[in-house]
């Protein structure tokens, strides 16, 4: 039988600072008053899309002054449709963004299929006038996740360095049916796209948005689930991840995601604990029934922004090398539990694993 959630979410007492933005980004199925905890939980929000436009609206009427952008949200594969005059109702989406207050403009973005040189040139070189135009603000990408790997990142840097030599500054999210960042070499070239690329933001993204502030990116907003931690390239099945469920929660030792039944079936010892204010010492297995789904998020969200703020802690130059050594303590620690265990499921090889050895 599950356990009955309780009715507040624990929130901290002051937020990471402005400057280096660990956000979160949410589902739109949320209401406003959910995102507004979520947002008070991490450094800000991400929102996406028009309905997300309409809840930032909401937010600022009851309230809320911290950080917030709007993501276009057209990674499904949507094609803006550009004029002589305007890129995908570019007076529309700006007036959106003006309307909620973003702290950061977004330009429309479009898609880009991996291997598209074409493609990669136009949507690069539409969304770099459009800053031009606006005022201002991060020309958006939605790359599919397999430019990260071997030599395609050369080329996404390579037209950059043209397109963009003004120093436009960008915002990228990237696409795959499941994880982009586990895909062989991804997370190697993540980091070329942080390093080499200027002033960098991540839309949205799992684990790797901490790993993406550890690298220089300039802000990363985390997913509040599986369907908004990356988007889905065109024609690809849609992940499961809906509010209605319960989310998995993270375990910080181990940075990896599992269900409160999953943790529960461990040796009483074994179980995971979390001393942060959303959980103030209790058992992350309790989060066992989609009566949780809030208080997980909240604790996902909480536990990343406090992986993120231990980080940004050290000088600059160690906090990559920092983030590569709590990823291979996580994945040393994994190892073990499965031989502790007898079950092979923990030791499992993701994203985690290739930051440990970058």
């Amino acid at each position: 039988m599950a356990v009955s959630p309780p009715a507040t979410i624990a929130r901290p007492a002051k937020r990471p600072a402005k400057a280096r933005v660990l956000a979160t980004y949410v589902s739109t199925q949320l209401d406003a008053a959910e995102c507004r905890r979520l947002a008070d939980i991490a450094g800000g929000i991400v929102l996406p899309g028009k309905t997300g436009a309409s809840l930032a609206v909401q937010m600022r009427k009851h309230g809320y002054h911290g950080w917030l952008v709007l993501d276009p949200a057209v990674g499904k594969g949507a094609k803006p449709a550009v004029t002589a005059d305007s890129l995908f109702g570019a007076d529309e989406w700006l007036e959106r963004e003006q309307t909620a207050k973003a702290d950061e403009l977004l330009s429309p973005g479009e898609f880009i299929p991996v291997g598209e040189a074409d493609t990669l040139k136009r949507v690069i070189a539409e969304q770099v006038v459009w800053t031009a135009t606006s005022g201002g603000g991060r020309a958006v990408l939605y790359l599919d996740g397999r430019w990260l790997q071997n030599g395609a990142i050369q080329q996404v840097l390579d037209v950059l360095a043209v397109e963009a030599n003004a120093g436009t500054s960008i915002a990228v999210a990237f696409g795959d049916t499941s994880d982009p960042l586990k895909l062989s070499g991804a997370v190697a070239g993540y980091v070329r796209l942080l390093t080499e690329a200027k002033d960098v933001a991540v839309l949205r993204c799992d684990l790797g948005a901490v790993g993406g502030l550890a690298n220089g990116a300039a802000w990363s907003s985390v997913g509040t689930g599986t369907s908004n931690r990356h988007f889905q390239p065109p024609n690809k099945k849609t992940s499961s991840g809906a509010p209605g469920s319960c989310p998995s929660a993270l375990v910080r030792d181990l940075l990896t995601f599992k269900m409160g039944t999953s943790l529960a079936a461990l040796p009483d010892k074994l179980i995971p604990v979390c001393h942060l204010p959303c959980c103030d010492g209790q058992k992350v297995s309790r989060f066992n029934d989609k009566a949780w789904a809030p208080q997980v998020r909240a604790h996902n969200v909480q536990t990343m922004a406090a992986i993120a703020a231990d980080l940004v802690a050290v000088s600059a130059d160690r906090q990559a090398k920092e983030w590569k050594q709590v990823c291979a303590a996580a994945v040393d620690l994994r190892r073990r539990l499965a031989v502790d265990t007898h079950d092979p499921g923990w030791d499992v090889v993701d994203q985690v694993t290739q930051w440990s050895v970058l």
